[in-house]
């Protein structure tokens, strides 16, 4: 009877293929683990980007309704309890957004926001929830807030265009306030939101600004940058990139306004002959060679015509010819379709009892000759005020002329409009348009005052942006 030996080395061999086997599966087993871990990584660092991206798109459209509504409060207006964006969808998608503010534009004491934030008066505080899946099954949700602040155009420069703003001329800049009288050193910065080559340009070795120059996001500074300077002005500030654009908000014509008529002698310019001893033979008659204009009735030589117009909305364009003189009296608003001074013509504005606002829904050439653009801010027993003069241009303002070589106190703003500055004048206020064009010799003096306006056209401006 034989005897069947086993071989050892079968036995070790197989007891290895286990160990090996129980290896692989241990290091298989961790690696799955690791990447089930990565995937949920993933997944998660996908869903908060999702509520990012979902609370970012309510807190868009809470910022547009709050610049449309300022006293939005958050909720809808019937229901104080129920909020105007709650668990809003996105388009294609179950990812949702809740829009919160805390509106303290018209306070006068500081406000506890969310998370405890101070909201100042002035300002408004907008929180928008943004969730990946349901209630009861969430996956993500996520907070996102700003801080916005109510001013007017004027708030930060006396001269700011949205594209460009250009000097052509040794024009001197500073700043003070009308309030108080006092001069305010290095205030008096200029700005735009273009970010081209030569957005702001100046020419002239005799320029004087003391403030900053802004251009706008995106800008390059330096060489063939968004800041051009011919000469050797002098700058007292630093070049600076805006962090983001200044809001241009359009102008809308108040209503209720009562409607108003022009008299016949300022509604339109009416051209007429001369008589000249020159014989031109047309069916045997004299023809007038020279041509010139005035207004039915103005003075067109000799005295002057004054003309009181009252406050309302006016259809027709504001004429002024030759010897003219139309008052205007505050308080009180006007709305002209335009408004055209010849170099002889002049509007008075009385500003005693209250200040003029002016809106323009057509352009605006004052070609006076003595005075800057033929219009006074006229103050009795006390000194003219920019704040007490506002001229306002609806988008159908394209062009506003300012010629002349005397002082002006007013306040501008006019976004679709280029406006001229032209002569050695002295202005007072603030010049807010499209295109800014500055030519001669002027002063310009920015009131610091005109940003402190609760005034007919707002400003809702970014100050700051937080995640939660």
């Amino acid at each position: 009877m034989s005897v069947k030996k086993y071989n050892k080395s079968s036995g070790i061999s197989i007891a290895l293929v286990l160990i090996i086997i129980l290896v692989v599966s241990v290091i298989g087993l961790a690696i799955s683990a690791v990447g089930m871990r990565d995937l949920n990584f993933v997944n998660k660092d996908k869903y908060n980007t999702r509520a990012f991206y979902a609370a970012e798109a309510g807190l868009a459209r809470g910022i547009a309704k709050s610049r449309a509504d300022l006293t939005w409060d958050g909720t809808v207006s019937e229901q104080d309890t129920t909020l105007t964006y709650n668990e809003v969808k996105l388009e294609s998608s179950d990812d949702t957004y809740t829009v919160q503010i805390w509106n303290n534009y018209s306070g006068s004491q500081d406000m506890a926001g969310f998370k405890d934030v101070v909201v100042p008066p002035g300002y408004a505080y907008i929180v928008s929830t943004g969730r990946v899946g349901t209630t009861a099954n969430e996956r993500a949700a996520k907070h996102v807030g700003t801080m916005l602040k109510k001013g007017t155009p004027f708030d930060e420069f006396g001269l700011f265009g949205d594209d460009s703003v250009r000097f052509n001329g040794n024009i001197n800049i500073d700043a003070y306030d009308s309030s108080t009288g006092q001069n305010l050193s290095g205030e008096g910065d200029t700005g735009t939101n273009g970010n081209q080559q030569g957005a702001i340009t100046i020419n002239g070795s005799a320029a004087s600004i003391d403030g900053s120059l802004w251009v706008g996001p995106g800008s390059i500074l330096g060489t063939n940058g968004a800041i051009t300077v011919t000469g050797h002005p002098s700058i007292t500030g630093d070049e600076e990139i805006l962090p983001q654009e200044i809001p241009m908000p359009d102008v809308q014509i108040p209503s209720g306004l009562p409607q108003m008529v022009l008299p016949s002698s300022v509604s339109h310019i009416r051209t007429y002959i001369a008589y000249s001893s020159k014989y031109l033979s047309e069916k045997g008659k004299y023809k007038f060679a020279h041509l010139s204009s005035r207004a039915p009735g103005g003075g067109g030589g000799g005295g002057s015509t004054t003309i009181p117009l009252a406050p309302g909305q006016y259809s027709g364009t504001l004429n002024v010819s030759n010897h003219q003189e139309v008052v205007l009296t505050g308080p009180g608003t006007y709305v002209f379709d335009g408004i055209n001074i010849a170099a002889q013509g002049e509007i008075q504005v009385n500003t005693t009892g209250g200040p003029v606002k002016i809106y323009l829904n057509g352009d605006m050439k004052l070609t006076g000759g003595s005075s800057t653009g033929s219009i006074y801010n006229d103050h009795d027993g006390g000194a003219p005020k920019p704040t007490d003069l506002l001229i306002y241009g609806t988008q159908n303002c394209t062009t506003l002329d300012l010629t002349g070589n005397s002082e002006a106190y007013l306040g501008v703003y006019a976004p679709n409009a280029e406006i001229n500055m032209r002569g050695n004048a002295e202005l007072y206020g603030a010049l807010v348009g499209e295109t800014i064009w500055v030519h001669g010799h002027p002063d310009f003096h920015y009131d610091v005052a005109l940003g402190r306006l609760a005034d007919d056209i707002r400003v809702i401006s970014v100050v700051s942006w937080q995640r939660y």
